[in-house]
């Protein structure tokens, strides 16, 4: 064991890379659960009659977002969100730390302007090295945008008060860093979430379904 004690730090250091989030501890469980999050303006993808809602808070700068992008929400969506159990969410929380996520941010609500949030969503996610000022005109063009209106939104501010609203519902929900996901019972006609549980980072999908089979029951005998 003395061999390995100079090395403690550094596998202390790989054990929090894992986790998988960019966030310091979360909120407990007890100060997270029962909070109500208003979801009515976000992007979802799913039934508005699911039981159950996913919601992931998201940065377009977080590689580890990026993750949950190809290996978490494919088998969320086949096993969950198409079958009707679960609506996905999808919420803001760009991070000081990345310097062009909130503009990103923009862009991908620019784009739903025109009908084309989740084709911008998908594109920044795997363009994500490449995320500038600079390269969201040839992105809006490469998905054939109208450019123009497509500049005009960048340039303006219509979509800054919504980014921030996400981030404030997410602070207040225990939420301090990417991706952090809160699941939760889902009212179609409030179009709200009440929060049961959250998850930090992208886990072993077996371990999301140990998370989210006991809430669909649960739910189910409401």
């Amino acid at each position: 064991m003395r061999k390995l004690a100079p090395f403690l730090p550094i596998l202390a250091l790989a054990a929090l890379v894992l986790v998988g989030a960019t966030a310091a501890p979360s909120a407990a469980h007890g100060q997270v659960a029962g909070k109500v999050v208003d979801v009515s303006e976000a992007p979802a993808k799913g039934s508005d009659s699911a039981r159950l809602a996913v919601i992931e808070f998201s940065d377009y700068q977080c590689p580890y977002c990026s993750r949950s992008v190809t290996d978490f929400f494919p088998l969320l969506n086949e096993r969950y969100v198409e079958t009707g159990k679960v609506r996905y969410v999808f919420m803001d929380f760009p991070l000081d730390t990345h310097r062009h996520a909130f503009k990103a941010a923009v862009a991908a609500r620019c784009a739903g302007d025109q009908g084309a949030f989740w084709e911008m969503h998908d594109h920044l996610f795997q363009r994500q090295r490449e995320i500038q000022p600079a390269a969201f005109k040839g992105f809006a063009e490469e998905l054939g945008l109208d450019v123009d209106r497509f500049e005009g939104c960048m340039a303006g501010s219509s979509h800054e008060a919504g980014i921030k609203a996400d981030v404030a519902q997410g602070k207040a929900s225990g939420v301090n860093g990417t991706p952090i996901f809160l699941i939760g019972t889902y009212n179609g006609e409030t179009g709200s979430v009440t929060v049961k549980q959250q998850m930090r980072g992208v886990k072993p999908f077996p371990m999301v379904e140990k998370m989210l089979d006991p809430l669909l029951a649960d739910s189910a005998s409401e």
